[in-house]
């Protein structure tokens, strides 16, 4: 199957869902998902959300729940028969495989809308065996979508973890809400996020909406230092449930949750512009 043409590029909507790549950009990394598992040079499964009570984490171990299939990368998060009652995935990262800093990033996806999904494209700048040290007063966490349990909307976030669970983020002044949400768990879209040296942006289907100025600290902290530092990509398929540690009011599963809540990944492709930015891979780390 030809990179890029494995699924029609219109989504059930008849909307475009094909990559909107901005002008200047060359592929520098990606993965298309076309064998039968992960690739171990790109992805590695770690608890960057973690389980509880009610809700258990799988690997490849429990293909129903996460499995390389068809083109795609499956990311299910079930009901069960038995306890706990509910499982989901482990996140799937890039972490100690690849990290980037600045460029263009975009995925092809199917994502779960609806009453107690919290599905979530990011990233963090953690320390690692292939990246460079990162800013020391403060660990970067970027979101690009979480659901949040919405049915039709994708919220952005950035945050500052500092030391002893101090935290502080900043909310985009617009969410990307689509206008026909009938049959959106079952349409693919695209999801982009364009960093550059002075702002972050997220996109859907090539619209940009949001923008965050690196030069305007949110926080009155000293620093946007740390919105520089290399990221590594997380992608979850988690869910609200009653013993979530947080969770928004009135997100948690019930009887108007669909499942299996399904999270398909297509495609992922990062692009940067030549003379900008790193990339880090576990062939060529930091030196």
């Amino acid at each position: 199957m030809a990179a890029g043409c494995k699924l029609a590029d219109l989504n059930s909507a008849g909307q475009s869902a094909k990559s909107n790549v901005p002008a200047g950009y060359e592929k520098v990394w990606g993965d298309e998902f076309d064998g039968a598992s992960l690739d171990a040079r790109n992805w590695t499964l770690r608890r960057d959300m973690g389980p509880t009570a009610d809700l258990s984490l799988a690997g490849a171990e429990r293909p129903d729940v996460l499995s390389v299939t068809d083109g795609q990368l499956r990311l299910n998060a079930i009901r069960n028969g038995g306890e706990p009652p509910y499982t989901t995935c482990l996140s799937v990262t890039t972490c100690d495989k690849m990290h980037f800093q600045y460029g263009y990033l975009e995925m092809r996806a199917k994502v779960p809308y609806g009453q107690g999904a919290w599905p979530s494209f990011w990233m963090k700048a953690m320390p690692g065996k292939i990246s460079p040290p990162r800013f020391k007063d403060y660990m970067v966490e970027v979101d690009i979508f979480e659901v949040f349990s919405n049915p039709d909307t994708a919220v952005p976030n950035l945050h500052k973890w500092y030391g002893g669970k101090k935290h502080t983020q900043s909310g985009c002044p617009r969410r990307y809400t689509f206008t026909d949400a009938a049959n959106l768990r079952g349409e693919y879209h695209t999801y982009g996020f364009e960093w550059t040296p002075q702002e972050m942006s997220m996109y859907v289907d090539g619209e940009k909406y949001c923008t965050y100025d690196l030069s305007a600290d949110f926080d009155r902290g000293g620093s946007m230092q740390g919105f520089h530092d290399p990221l590594y990509i997380i992608f979850n398929n988690h869910i609200f449930t009653g013993h979530s540690p947080w969770k928004p009011k009135g997100s948690e599963v019930d009887e108007r949750s669909v499942f299996p809540m399904q999270y398909w990944i297509d495609w992922i492709r990062l692009y940067q512009k030549p003379g900008v930015g790193k990339l880090y891979t576990e062939e060529h780390p930091a030196r």
